[in-house]
């Protein structure tokens, strides 16, 4: 047995030409070829067509027209193919309309034709070429640049020009970097250009205006966007880093009873140093724990101070009363507000209990306790 293979088609395989443009100034070259061996014919031969029998015959026609390329192999088998050459006359472009740019920005300028051609762009103030496309993306530098593109097609050109003005952006400050304490407000202000926008919005009075209060609750970084009317539209923000001293919990101590000619140590805490008003009776108003041996009722006021300087009050009343002597008060609110809710015996110069004992009118016991202050809640059972 013997194997041949046969290859059968249609129409013979060749390849040709593209529809293609012409400049109406020039001829072209058109070109037939395949991997058979066969003949080309070109049709109408009498068209502006030279060597219309050749593969590569060179046409010129006037207006636009459309060639027939005939290919026959050598088994008579034919194939063909219509080519449009679209003839211009004049050619168009036209590319950007001249605007304000950024300094430093990258800008797309993008030719639109009526055709596909060959494009040149063009820096004029150095006559350097900087793309060989439809596109081009450059950084033009201020205060003025100027570029064109250049279409051809043969020899038909046509060319377009675009002037960018370099404009700097805004160069926004703002100010001041700073340290403040818990609840004290601060003004925060920016320069450099003519709109502003504080962020974030909710702790500054206005957050439109260049100069505006801030009330952060804790450390916040404040940014503010600045735009202005040179031409350059690109917003440039600048910071304001706020650091907020916690707040300072001073704390007095208990309202307390001492008893009367004896001395009595006030303990203050919440801060590194201190400050007691009024000084009366007291050894001492600038430390923590000053001993007082005042003898009427007195309320005393602590500052607590932080290390950055933030402060914060405190009030203690101390009642000076005669003892050793037990006072029982007449009336107490168990409501549960925190004022007066326990009805309990105060011991002044006592440092001990026996027991304390309440009754009722009947005589029955409703509450009983051995515990040196423990009083009574108002419940029974």
């Amino acid at each position: 047995t013997i194997t041949h293979p046969l290859t059968i088609y249609d129409k013979p395989p060749f390849s040709a030409t593209s529809d293609t443009l012409l400049c109406a100034k020039d001829s072209l070259h058109m070109w037939a070829s395949s991997s058979l061996p066969g003949t080309f014919s070109w049709t109408p031969a009498d068209h502006f067509i030279l060597n219309p029998d050749a593969p590569d015959p060179i046409v010129y026609p006037p207006d636009d027209y459309t060639y027939k390329v005939t290919f026959e192999d050598a088994q008579g088998c034919i194939n063909e193919k219509d080519i449009l050459v679209d003839v211009r006359e004049t050619i168009h472009v036209q590319t950007s309309t001249d605007s304000t740019v950024c300094t430093d920005d990258e800008v797309h300028l993008h030719a639109v034709t009526d055709g596909e051609y060959a494009y040149r762009w063009t820096d004029l103030s150095g006559n350097q070429t900087v793309s060989g496309s439809a596109d081009a993306y450059v950084k033009p530098a201020p205060p003025l640049r100027s570029y064109e593109v250049l279409v051809t097609l043969g020899s038909c050109r046509a060319a377009d020009t675009v002037s960018l003005k370099v404009v700097d952006p805004p160069k926004p400050t703002a100010a001041p970097d700073t340290t403040v304490c818990f609840g004290v407000p601060l003004t925060l202000r920016a320069a450099g250009g003519t709109y502003y926008h504080w962020s974030p919005a909710y702790y500054v009075d206005k957050s439109s205006a260049p100069v505006t209060i801030a009330r952060p609750a804790d450390t916040t970084l404040f940014t503010v966007t600045v735009t202005d009317t040179l031409g350059c539209p690109k917003p440039v923000t600048a910071a304001v880093q706020v650091n907020v001293v916690p707040q300072v919990h001073a704390y007095a101590g208990n309202d307390t009873i001492v008893m009367l000619n004896t001395p009595f140590q006030l303990n203050a805490t919440g801060g590194v140093r201190y400050t007691w008003t009024p000084p009366d009776g007291l050894n001492s108003s600038s430390i923590g724990n000053p001993v007082t041996t005042y003898n009427h009722d007195i309320t005393y006021t602590v500052t607590a101070y932080s290390p950055e300087g933030c402060t914060g009050t405190d009030n203690i009343f101390v009642r000076f009363i005669k003892g050793p002597e037990i006072y029982i008060p007449n009336a107490f609110s168990p409501n549960g507000d925190g004022l007066n809710d326990v009805f309990r015996p105060l011991p002044v110069g006592i440092v001990q209990m026996d027991f304390f004992r309440v009754y009722d009118r009947w005589g029955k016991l409703m509450f009983s306790s051995t515990t040196y202050m423990e009083g009574w809640d108002g419940t029974v059972n």
